[in-house]
Order: C-alpha cells, then structure tokens, then sequence
C-alpha cells in the first residue's frame, strides 16, 4: 500500500523469508517469517532524501526462533 501527500509517501508492506545465512550477531535458522513494516519517505528534488520504518522486532525474531515468545496471560 502507498500513500502520498506533498513531499511525503507512506509505504505499508508485509515481508516474507527464510533466514538461510547468518544475519549480524545471529546464525542461520532455517526458519521463516512474514511479518510487516511501515516506512515513510520524504522526497526532495525527485529523490528521496529522508526514510523512518518501524517494525515489530519481537515478532520477527520470535518467527526465527531467536526470541522467547511473549507470555500469554493466565499461563
């Protein structure tokens, strides 16, 4: 999904893969994940001169299996 008002677009996306090789400080998993992230771009002169994204962290290393899933309540 995009959305753009002025100089601003707004990008909503889900992503999906396999983490098949190291990823920084973590080993490969071989597990998947589809998760979504949300960014905004500032465009200047036709090129965009600014971006912010924001994503859930937890739930994606959660799916990787990196991350302790969070606790449900009453468990």
């Amino acid at each position: 999904m995009l959305i753009a008002e002025g100089d601003k677009v707004a990008a909503y996306v889900t992503y999906a893969g396999t983490l098949t090789g190291p990823m920084g400080e973590f080993p490969a998993t071989g597990k998947s994940v589809e998760s979504k992230f949300l960014s905004f771009f500032r465009i200047e002169e036709g090129r965009i001169a600014e971006i912010w994204v924001e994503w859930d962290n937890v739930a994606f290393l959660s799916q990787m299996g990196l991350f302790p899933p969070p606790a449900v309540p009453g468990d």
